[in-house]
């Protein structure tokens, strides 16, 4: 059992007697993910093995398609054709003549998309879907049936791997492999009796994406593109207006020296750090802790002996003025700042230019066994870089510090770049320093001069090329364009994360603002840096200036910071902090949400025009040339989509009686863990495989040495984003109040305000006094309890289907008001205070009106499955002890305890004090209503399942969402 399961629902501790076998699964699963995280040779023995593991699926998926492509290839070229065409038909080159032009261009961009999303139709997508299917099945031969043989054999050879145990390993490694292979083995059998990989369905895969589509807002944001485009034009006015202004205030020298100290301030490479910030391991230039021995590498290089070539030569690859400076040293002691920025340029622009074992002055160099191997293969795999410094290191031995040699350790520092930039870590930045002389990768010197720019970088030229040499091509879209593109996404980016705050800020009212004010601020600060200074704040150097621009760092501290606003004050301390814990979750959620589309979206776009910048005639052979560029290997941007995309997929195949939270292993159907894990797995392996294709036809470039490390990124992110994905995806997800929790026949759907054009307004308002703004922590569907499985382990004291239920986040004692007036039919309230068992409640016949009038059922608002109007019944609960007595004390006329059955209540007037008993996390009001057991003219209620109803008082729909704040208008009466 886990620990989430005795925060959230103590109760069910004794329900854990014996464990089932999803409980088993889940076990073994957690044991591995612990061991994972908290046992580095086991980590480090699975991934390695995982490793190559996924290099024999990679190349099992080439052999599948190898025969098959060329037909596929036109196909889905037709496919992304008008993407590629809606890229190549502006004139990016404007933009180095006129840099206003980006904004020109995003506005006609955003037209066109605008456009295209609007006309979008659900026939035009499944047309798409059913041709990609096609492809993929027939043309290719991935289908599911492959997929999921895939997985199997995927995760055999990993435990076959882990059994193969060499001879001379110790006794612990022995055991450890083989309770790891044996734990696998276990997992495997589990999920095999459980899962079947989905059948691709266009009709589904169409309406999964179309309702993506407009739940994320995007129809709507395109239809106003005109006007953001507008606002985000006055914005650029607006910030280059105050970069003017504070440039002309900035203090100035006097005389012919005087210098605009813009022209002094280190300038940001906005493109450059996009593409590089996270292959710092990859680009081995030298730094400054690449000097073992510094003081004796300067001498060398200032007085190198007759018999030293190589010094010679480097001594005489240095400019007059850097030689001066080397010359001025003295020899004793370390060498300053300058003068190792020299040594480290001179050497960084030596090793970037050609193979140094051709020049005469290495041919009686020694390699090492380790170099003499890359030499073989630095012209393949475009490691000029990594060559050139490895005959470095064998020839200054005791001076200079050695790479990495090994394989798996690049893998692993590999493996360490993904973990940072998966948690949003920024990387390496990208920048020119302060004086102009040096464009800097972090600490590493790529290029040296006067006034350089990242343009003008080896690694952005096909200018000087050598073999081995690793560069950046721009055949359709300039490098201007390309820096000025990913520089007004990001202070784009943080206007509409504003706005999003704003909007949200708007809901909220006072209830709960601050969050959003906080991170609404940090946002507007972040865009003004990025507009006015042309740098993020991880492009300063301060402390903590990553931290600062880090999601998990201030924004996160700040989101902390603000949620306690609103939180309870008469509850007990472990109310207090679960309420609190709820609502943050709810802040982290509404934070992540806009970061991660802005964020997603940016990449797309820089992805796929990187990508189109190396794409050559189609009419030609799609195989990489020899002596290539790189920018294909850029896909991360194209195939996350895909990955988010194929996650709806996997996440829409968990039917909505199956929905439920993880914390409770035994209560989640096996089919949702199977899903979950080998459908994680499976769609990791499909996505890779896709957005890989995707991203080569993008760029016309078929290189299939990508897809192993690209499926090894992609399987863990559909296993992270699993959970989240299905929680925003069927969280309140009733089919529009038509689905029937009990299986039966469904209902006809949530009544409306407006019926045909008549006002139908609902009896019911908002159950808490007018004037306050309360969190709803869980509405319709609700993961924890409002869901067909929660409901049906009351197996001693059967609950209703509430599936069709609210949850407002009322304090301890907090008058409960009734919703719509009625006749008090039964109550409970027994139950000692925060206890679980029996809850507290009362319930309410809805068959008068506020003047004790008998009234007929709401032929709009009361309505049973099939359309069929019902007497209804509403009931209140988590009541406190005696809670119900001590409401009706409070009338003008009190009522007695015996005499409160058969009172008649008018809406607004006090029924109950909130409180947490019975099956509950915190304080709160859990209110649903119930149908008669005999139509219109019932006495009693059906306690089966919960109906459909909304409130008048909640704006829209009148359906509470999980994790938003409502402002009641029931007033209060007595």
């Amino acid at each position: 059992m886990s620990i989430g399961s005795i925060l959230i629902q103590p109760q069910r501790i004794s329900r854990i007697q014996s464990a089932s076998k999803n409980t088993v699964l889940i076990d073994d699963t957690i044991r591995m993910g612990i061991r994972m995280l908290f046992d580095p040779k086991a980590s480090q023995t699975i991934l390695q093995i995982a490793g190559e593991a996924i290099q024999n699926t990679a190349l099992r998926f080439q052999d599948r398609v190898s025969t098959r492509l060329n037909t596929a290839y036109k196909r889905l070229q037709n496919l992304i054709q008008p993407i590629t065409d809606f890229f190549q038909s502006f004139d990016f080159d404007a933009l180095e003549d006129n840099p206003d032009a980006g904004m020109q261009l995003a506005e006609q961009m955003l037209e066109l998309f605008s456009n295209g999303v609007n006309s979008l139709s659900l026939d035009q997508l499944r047309e798409y879907m059913t041709e990609l299917i096609d492809i993929l099945e027939n043309d290719l031969g991935i289908t599911g049936s492959f997929i999921e043989d895939e997985i199997w054999t995927f995760i055999a050879d990993i435990i076959n791997r882990l059994e193969e145990i060499p001879a001379d390993a110790a006794r612990e490694i022995r055991e450890n492999r083989l309770d790891v292979a044996a734990t696998l083995r276990r997992i495997q059998r589990h999920l095999r009796q459980e899962f079947a990989f989905p059948k691709p369905e266009a009709e589904k895969l169409a309406r999964i994406l179309l309702k993506l589509l407009r739940q994320t807002g995007i129809e709507d944001v395109a239809t106003r593109a005109k006007c953001i485009t507008k606002g985000l034009d006055d914005a650029m006015d607006a910030v280059s207006g105050i970069n003017q202004v504070v440039q002309g205030i900035q203090p100035r020298s006097l005389g012919a020296a005087a210098a605009d100290d813009s022209e002094n301030e280190s300038r940001y490479a906005w493109y450059a750090t996009w593409l590089l910030q996270y292959k710092y391991r990859d680009i081995p230039l030298f730094e400054p802790d690449s000097f073992k021995d510094v003081k004796a590498f300067a001498n060398k290089l200032k007085s190198p002996s007759n018999s030293d070539a190589v010094s010679r030569y480097i001594h005489s690859q240095f400019t007059e003025q850097e030689q001066s400076a080397l010359n001025a040293y003295d020899g004793t002691s370390n060498p300053d700042d300058n003068l190792k920025n020299i040594i480290l340029s001179v050497l960084n622009k030596l090793i970037q230019e050609r193979q140094l074992d051709d020049l005469d002055a290495f041919g009686n160099v020694t390699l090492s066994e380790e170099t003499r191997e890359v030499r073989g293969s630095f012209i393949k795999d475009k490691e000029l870089i990594r060559y050139n410094r490895m005959i470095l290191e064998d020839v200054y031995p005791a001076e200079l510090e050695k790479l990495p040699r090994s394989g798996w350790a690049r893998f692993w520092y590999r493996v360490w770049e993904l973990i940072k930039e998966g948690s949003g870590w920024p990387g390496e930045q990208v920048r020119v320093s302060n004086d102009g002389k040096y464009l800097m990768l972090g600490d590493k010197i790529m290029l040296s001069g006067t006034d350089v720019s990242w343009q003008n970088a080896p690694i952005f030229n096909v200018q000087g090329w050598a073999e081995g040499k690793k560069y950046y091509c721009f055949h359709h879209i300039s490098k201007e364009f390309m820096e000025g593109w990913a520089w007004h996404s990001t202070w784009a980016n943080d206007a509409i994360r504003t706005l999003w705050h704003l909007l949200y800020i708007l809901q909220t009212g006072r209830a709960h603002f601050v969050p959003n004010l906080l991170n609404g601020l940090y946002d507007v600060a972040h865009g003004l840096t990025s507009g006015i200074a042309r740098k993020p704040f991880s492009g300063f150097e301060f402390f903590s200036h990553k931290w600062l621009e880090w999601a998990l760092g201030a924004p996160l501290t700040l989101t902390t910071a603000g949620s306690p606003q609103g939180a309870y004050t008469e509850a007990s301390f472990i109310n207090r902090l679960a309420f609190w814990f709820t609502v943050y979750m709810g802040d982290i959620l509404n934070y992540a949400g806009p970061v991660t589309a802005t964020n997603a979206l940016r990449n797309l776009t820089l992805s796929f025009m990187t990508a189109l910048n190396f794409r050559g005639p189609q009419d030609g052979p799609s195989t990489v040339p020899e002596h290539s560029a790189i920018n294909y290997k850029e896909l991360d941007g194209i195939v996350d989509a895909v990955v988010i995309g194929f996650t709806y997929w996997l996440a829409s195949e968990v039917k909505r009686e199956e929905y439920v939270h993880p914390f409770y292993p035994d209560d989640v159907p096996g089919r949702v863990w199977a899903l979950w894990l080998a459908g994680g797995v499976g769609m990791g392996l499909f996505a890779g495989f896709v957005g890989t294709l995707i991203a080569e036809i993008t760029a016309w470039a078929e290189d299939w040495a990508l897809l192993g490390w690209t499926m090894l990124k992609t399987m863990p992110k559909v296993l992270i984003q699993f959970w989240p994905i299905l929680y925003s995806l069927r969280e309140g997800d009733t089919d529009d109040g038509k689905f029937n929790p009990t299986g039966g026949t469904e209902f006809t759907g949530y009544p409306q305000k407006v019926t045909n054009g008549t006002n139908t307004p609902s009896p019911y308002l908002l159950p808490y006094e007018a004037g306050k703004m309360i969190n709803v922590g869980q509405g319709n569907l609700g993961v924890f309890s409002h869901n067909p499985r929660a409901n049906k382990i009351h197996t001693s004291n059967p609950a209703p289907m509430q599936t069709y239920a609210y949850d407002f986040a009322l304090d301890q004692a907090e008058e409960i008001l009734a919703s719509r007036p009625g006749t008090v039919v039964g109550f409970y309230e027994s139950t000692p205070n925060d206890t679980g068992g029996d809850w507290n409640f009362i319930r309410i016949r809805h068959d008068v009106d506020d003047n004790g009038n008998a009234i007929t059922p709401d032929p709009v608002h009361d309505r049973d499955v099939g359309g069929n109007v019902t007497r209804t019944f509403a009931v209140y609960g988590h009541g406190r002890q005696n809670g119900v007595t001590d409401a009706f004390a409070r009338w003008s006329t009190p009522v007695p305890t015996a005499n409160i059955i058969g009172t008649r209540v008018r809406r607004g007037q006090p029924i109950m004090l909130a409180g947490d008993t019975g099956t509950s996390f915190y304080n709160h009001l859990h209110m649903h209503v119930l149908p008669g057991k005999s139509g219109p003219t019932s006495i009693d209620a059906n306690t089966t399942y919960a109906i459909p109803f909304i409130f008048q008082d909640v704006d829209g729909d009148g359906m509470c969402k999980a994790l938003h704040w409502y402002e009641s208008t029931n007033t209060r009466v007595t």
